[in-house]
């Protein structure tokens, strides 16, 4: 929303509906101008696709649910702990984490909320109902406030790629370059 306020601010005579969906969209059957993404883009030859930012998840959980909890001192107690995970149209989040030799290795957890959306998977998290796995830029106030832990924070995690995708250069408006161009100025993460 701050980008879409920004937005309106400096083209007034714009109008803007938005979805605020974290379902994968067919862009030109449903007749979207542009799509944010996180990574795991599946290809497609109609769309273009841009990188605006790379991020990291973060393991956070609320200060309540450790101060209830306690917290996992290495990835195998992490099964102890109830999690809560990214779930969407037959996709389900993996935790991947990268040991010392550089391996990557995914980590079993016990997961007894699985959500397709960000927001309720922050707001879940948000009322102490367990530890995620999350971009760092979705959390990065409440972990710098205090009321989310970073749990583990000196495992390694996977990158993400914050996408925008969009049909093909030729076909695209200068209101939805401008809002690219604003998008990538504003997430140098």
């Amino acid at each position: 929303m701050p980008f879409i306020e920004e937005f309106l601010v400096r083209w007034p005579e714009t109008q803007v509906e938005a979805s605020f969906t974290d379902r994968m969209v067919d862009l030109l059957d449903e007749g979207f101008d542009l799509a944010i993404r996180f990574s795991g883009i599946p290809p497609d030859s109609r769309l273009v696709s841009r990188v605006l930012a790379r991020d990291r998840y973060l393991l956070v959980a609320s200060s309540d649910y450790v101060l209830r909890n306690g917290q996992p001192n290495d990835l195998s107690e992490l099964a102890k702990h109830t999690c809560l995970a990214f779930s969407s149209r037959g996709y389900r989040q993996r935790w991947r984490f990268s040991d010392p030799t550089g391996n990557w290795n995914t980590v079993p957890i016990q997961c007894r909320l699985r959500i397709d959306s960000g927001e309720a998977l922050h707001n879940g998290i948000m009322r102490g109902l367990g530890i995620a796995l999350m971009p760092y830029f979705l959390v990065s106030e409440e972990v710098q406030s205090g009321s989310f832990v970073h749990i583990l924070p000196s495992v390694m995690t996977e990158e993400i790629e914050i996408r925008c995708i969009y049909p093909s250069k030729r076909l695209l408006e200068p209101r939805v370059r401008r809002f690219i161009d604003l998008l990538a100025t504003g997430l140098k993460l």
